[in-house]
C-alpha cells in the first residue's frame, strides 16, 4: 500500500492562511503585554498606598487580589490611587493617621472612603463578603506568636469529623 505524499509546493491558499495565522499570533503578546503593564502600574500604586497601613511587609499576591476586588466595586479606584500615591510620595513623613486627618480637613469624602476600604480590605482580608486573605489578614498579626487564625470549630454543627453517612437500608 502506498501513501501519497502531500504536495510540497506553496500554494496561494497556504501562504494566505499562514500569513493570517502569523499576524494573529504576533498581536496576542502585544495586547497582553500592554494590559499587564497597566495592571502592574495600578497594583503598584495600590501597594504604594497600602504600605502606609503597615510597616511590615505586605504580600504582593494578596495586594493584587485585593486591588482586583476593590476595583470591581469602585470604578474610580484608579483615579483615587493616583491622587493618594501622589500624596504619599510628596510627604516622606506621612502616616495613615496623618493621611486620614488631611483628607478629613480638606473635605474629600470619596478619597477618605477609598482609604477606609483599603484599610478594611487589608485588615480583614474580605471585600464584598468574599475572602481574599485569611491567614494573611493584618488583624491576625499582633497575636500571631500566641494564637493562630481561627479555624473550624470542633464538634460543632455539621462538623465533618462527626459525619455519619446515611444508612442505605
Amino acid at each position: 500500500m502506498r501513501f501519497a505524499n502531500p504536495p510540497t509546493g506553496l500554494s496561494r491558499r497556504r501562504f494566505v492562511t499562514a500569513g493570517v495565522a502569523l499576524a494573529t499570533l504576533s498581536l496576542i503578546p502585544a495586547v497582553s503585554a500592554g494590559w499587564a503593564a497597566t495592571q502592574i502600574d495600578h497594583v503598584g500604586l495600590f501597594m504604594q498606598v497600602s504600605r502606609l497601613i503597615s510597616r511590615e511587609s505586605l504580600s504582593p499576591q494578596i495586594g493584587a487580589a485585593l486591588y482586583g476586588a476593590l476595583k470591581a466595586g469602585n470604578p474610580t479606584l484608579d483615579e483615587h490611587l493616583r491622587v493618594l500615591a501622589t500624596m504619599v510620595t510628596t510627604d516622606a513623613n506621612l502616616t495613615i493617621e496623618s493621611l486620614v486627618d488631611a483628607l478629613k480637613s480638606s473635605q474629600q469624602p470619596q478619597l477618605l472612603a477609598t482609604v477606609h476600604s483599603i484599610v478594611a480590605a487589608w485588615y480583614t482580608g474580605v471585600v464584598d463578603h468574599r475572602t481574599y486573605a485569611y491567614e494573611g489578614a493584618l488583624m491576625y498579626r499582633p497575636t500571631r506568636d500566641v494564637l493562630s487564625p481561627p479555624s473550624y470549630t470542633r464538634d460543632g454543627p455539621l462538623n465533618w469529623a462527626n459525619f455519619q453517612p446515611p444508612n442505605p437500608a
